[in-house]
């Protein structure tokens, strides 16, 4: 009899993993794919060609439908796992549906960081990590509201481009004295923000987010050193976390002495794993980049 494997987390990392299985384990397990998003895995990383209008959304799909029914994979998407019984082993998901596993795979990612400001939490503020994300950066950009994007690096270059290029009016703020400022020295971010510039794309350097106006949604961005910008939407495209036990803000119990813990401050950046990928116990596995 095939051993139940599930993997919680239904993007990159979980269709190579199936991929591999499909070649060198076929048959011996019996696989189950948890995700959060509904619909088939896709490629993140092509996110910013969807919102620039460059790709279509069902083209950064990485595999059909039809591959992972001939692999034997039974398909959960648009579910939320809640908890991780781990003397049971069962994951639970949202609608109290359990799932038994003989192995459990978190293949859970990241989400993007919110920045703890006053006003985070006003309607209008928005991050861009998913295919949701776009879709509600695409309603905006339509509309040809003002957009601000709070954050100077890939991933805000990426959001502001394809914002401005779908139609919306974009500022982009950054805390730094130059964009990319990991990667790039001086003269090569100022020849990037000429160009990003010449997009349309307002930029403000040595720009710290101080809180957000409005009354029940987004009006405006205020700055520490007194700027205002007016506004319709704010994007935090400033950095991205692991998700935390269940991968999807659930919890993770056991009737046995490996109970659940908050992480450690050193831990927050990522998972403990040894050089398998494995947590204790040992039928649960962490890969990717958030083991550590």
């Amino acid at each position: 009899m095939s051993e139940p494997l599930v993997i919680v987390g239904n993007g990159m990392a979980a269709a190579r993993l199936v991929d591999e299985l499909a070649k060198g384990a076929l048959g011996r397990y019996a696989i189950a794919v948890i995700g959060d998003e509904p619909r088939l895995a896709y490629n993140r990383v092509l996110l910013s060609s969807v919102l620039a209008g460059e790709t279509a959304s069902h083209d950064i799909e990485l595999r059909p439908a039809t591959w992972w029914r001939d692999r034997g994979v039974t398909l959960k998407y648009g579910c939320r796992a809640t908890e991780i019984d781990v003397g049971r082993r069962e994951l639970k998901i949202a609608g109290e549906e359990s799932i038994a596993f003989s192995r459990l795979v978190l293949t859970t990612g990241s989400s993007a960081l919110r920045l703890n400001v006053p006003g985070a939490d006003l309607a209008g503020v928005h991050t861009f990590r998913d295919t949701r994300d776009v879709d509600l950066l695409l309603t905006l950009a339509a509309q040809k509201k003002r957009v601000v994007v709070v954050g100077g690096g890939l991933l805000g270059l990426e959001a502001a481009y394809g914002l401005a290029k779908a139609g919306a009016v974009v500022t982009l703020v950054h805390l730094m004295d130059r964009l990319m400022e990991r990667q790039l020295d001086a003269p090569a971010a100022e020849l990037l923000k000429s160009l990003v510039e010449s997009k349309g794309i307002e930029i403000l350097l040595n720009a710290n987010t101080a809180r957000i106006h409005g009354e029940t949604r987004v009006e405006g961005v205020e700055l520490v050193d007194g700027r205002r910008i007016d506004a319709d939407a704010v994007i935090f495209a400033a950095g991205i976390r692991p998700e935390y036990c269940a991968g999807q803000g659930g919890r993770h119990h056991s009737q046995s002495r490996h109970r659940r813990r908050r992480p450690s401050a050193d831990q927050r950046c990522g998972r403990v794993c040894d050089r398998r990928m494995r947590r204790t116990p040992r039928h649960l596995l962490w890969p990717g980049r958030t083991g550590l």
